[in-house]
This record gives C-alpha cells, structure tokens and sequence, in this order.
C-alpha cells in the first residue's frame, strides 16, 4: 500500500541541533534522520573542539547549516511574544523558525537544553529533546502582575502597572493541559 503525503512527512525524522547538542557530544552518529543546524546557532560553536566536531558532520554531509525564511522567523517571534519569558538571543530565534519550516517537510525533533526554546517548542506542539538535562515537564505562559493592585497584563513590554504605577513582576502562569507531540502531559491555553 503507498504512503500517503503526510505518512511519509511523519516517517522522515528532521533533527535540529541547538549549539549544545555539538559542544555536550551528543551522539549524533546514533540518529536515525537528517541534521539541520540554524546559521546563527553554527556561528556559536567557537571551542576547537565543537569547531572540529561541527566541520567534520558539514564535510561528510551529516549536517546541514540552514537559514530559515522571514516568514517563519516573523511565526518564531509571534509565538515568543505570545508565550512570553525572559528573552531569547537571534540564535533561538532562528532555531525555532527553523523547527516550524522543516516541520512541512517531516517530523522535527530539537536538540536543546534551552528551557525558554523548549517551552515555546512545547507552546507550538513541535518535539523536543534535551541533550544533558532533564527538560522542561510544563510549558507556562509569562504575565506582568502587579504586587500592589494584583492587576495582570499579557502585555510583556509594560513595566509598570497602568492602574497605580507600581513597578510590575513577570511570573509564569502554567498553561492548561493538552497532549503533545509525544504524547505526555503538558499545558497549553
């Protein structure tokens, strides 16, 4: 029986590697899929070692350095802004994108130990994998609360709480539960 568009997309694994995944010896040799790596995300790899490591998976053709388009880049800082927290670097930025494009053409994994890529990760449903920690077990929301009138606000960029002018705090607030891509608990709105 032929696959199906979508059957064969979901069997072709696309992993993407955050800088970690090179600097921590992940053993890439062992997966079973095509490597892509963001361009920003290579330009961090600076130790001989993850340089050699990374030069080595480019020359053998292992590993593809990639530049994902403005369109889902521009769906990469949506979804930031949407989801919140402490700030990602342009890096992230382009791993994530990077995640959300490949994923029309298969199913995505991400190597990364990043708990801010990972919880927006979580927010879009794509997988991820840590690569020398535990990763995160619930993806949250950020909020700006007051401490003083106890107001909240979605709105990341406000310092300051518009009813009475105290200096307003960010805090996560868990999202509610939905399954994802692996199938194991997490939270979303």
């Amino acid at each position: 029986m032929k696959e199906s568009g979508r059957e064969q997309r979901q069997a072709y694994r696309i992993y993407i590697l955050d800088a970690g995944a090179v600097l921590l010896g992940a053993r890439l040799q062992a997966l079973d899929g095509a490597l892509y790596m963001p361009k920003l995300v290579a330009e961090e790899v600076r130790s001989p070692l993850g340089r050699t490591v990374l030069e080595a998976l480019i020359a053998s053709r292992r590993l593809t350095i990639f530049e994902p388009s403005p369109q889902f880049l521009e769906r990469a800082r949506q979804a930031y802004l949407e989801v919140g927290g402490r700030g990602i670097s342009d890096a992230d930025l382009q791993l994530i994108a990077t995640a959300i494009e490949l994923s029309t053409r298969g199913k995505v994994i991400v190597l990364t130990d990043d708990y801010a890529v990972q919880n927006i990760l979580g927010f879009l449903g794509i997988e991820h994998r840590p690569v020398s920690q535990r990763g995160i077990t619930r993806v949250f929301k950020w909020v700006k609360i007051c401490p003083a009138c106890g107001s909240r606000y979605d709105d990341l960029r406000l310092s300051r709480c518009p009813k009475c002018g105290t200096e307003l705090i960010a805090v996560p607030r868990r999202l509610r539960k939905r399954e994802d891509s692996k199938g194991s608990e997490t939270r979303r709105s």
